[in-house]
């Protein structure tokens, strides 16, 4: 990849963030009342915490990509590694909450097939793909 198109992957990455953090709110908005919901919601809001305290510390503030992010996020593989554990959270909430976020034009990119395919399996009922399996 050439340092332009390496630089709009790395910048993806905060709209990613942010389309992690909106499908996170709106699966607790979707969650059902149960007796544990209390506990349920203490141990959801400290996640989501941690996961919003770990985007600022690696420098995405409000869906952009600050100029001093964390240097390490301008290593192409770990960028990558980054890109692709952001793409599974929201692939992870979409097919078990079905919701997913809406993607702007502005972070609109490498990401769109994968999401847009969620959003409208969303509309459409479950994928015929099979599920993988936890691993140890």
């Amino acid at each position: 990849m050439e340092p332009a198109g390496f630089a709009v992957g790395v910048d993806e990455l905060a709209g990613l963030f942010s389309s992690c953090v909106e499908a996170i709110d709106k699966v607790q908005s979707y969650r059902s009342v149960r007796a544990d919901a209390d506990v349920q919601d203490t141990f959801f809001n400290a996640a989501k915490a941690r996961f919003e305290q770990w985007g600022r510390g690696v420098g995405i503030d409000q869906g952009r990509l600050l100029d001093d992010h964390h240097p390490a996020l301008d290593n192409r593989d770990i960028s990558t590694a980054v890109r692709d554990l952001l793409h599974f959270i929201i692939k992870f909430i979409c097919d078990d909450s079905q919701a997913c976020p809406r993607r702007s034009t502005r972070t609109a990119g490498l990401g769109d097939d994968l999401l847009g395919s969620h959003q409208s399996r969303a509309r459409h009922g479950p994928s015929s793909e099979p599920r993988r399996s936890k691993q140890a």
